[in-house]
């Protein structure tokens, strides 16, 4: 093998390598299984098909982020929630690619619950137009993961 050759592989080979490094360091911790279960159901009712099917627009013509975070965690909200309560529910929800909410895991309106450490919290921001969920692991501490949607994408 030629010397022109072994240096190729070489840049190839630290440029795979950094590309790697820069990944894993963007990556950050890993978020608790269940947060990101939580989150990802609640970004799916946030989504243009859940809310097609969903009492929200009927409610609310208007569909402001904090009317939907208060419609959310009404009786007629949560009743939509995507909760499996048996291995049935659980298949079909799967089976049609809707991401399940855990039964173990609050999630709570507006702010977080200082007595809750593992907590997903759902809030509105009307001027910006977005409803925003937040991770927490431990309570009093910063979100470990925080997503910020538009009604309907």
């Amino acid at each position: 093998m030629s010397y022109a050759n072994l240096q190729l592989q070489a840049a190839r080979a630290a440029f795979v390598l950094l590309i790697a490094l820069t990944v894993a360091a963007c990556s950050g911790p890993a978020v608790d299984p269940r947060l990101q279960q939580a989150v990802t159901a609640v970004e799916y009712m946030t989504t243009q098909r859940f809310l097609a099917d969903s009492a929200f627009s009927h409610v609310h013509p208007e569909r402001r982020p904090s009317d939907y975070v208060s419609y959310l965690f009404s009786t007629m909200g949560s009743a939509e929630w995507p909760i499996a309560f048996d291995q049935d529910e659980e298949e079909q929800l799967r089976s049609a690619r809707i991401p399940i909410m855990p039964r173990d895991l609050p999630i709570v309106p507006h702010k977080p619950d200082s007595g809750v450490d593992l907590q997903v919290v759902v809030r509105a921001d009307d001027a910006a137009g977005l409803v925003i969920i937040d991770a927490y692991e431990k309570a009093g501490e910063v979100p470990v993961l925080v997503v910020e949607r538009r009604l309907g994408e």
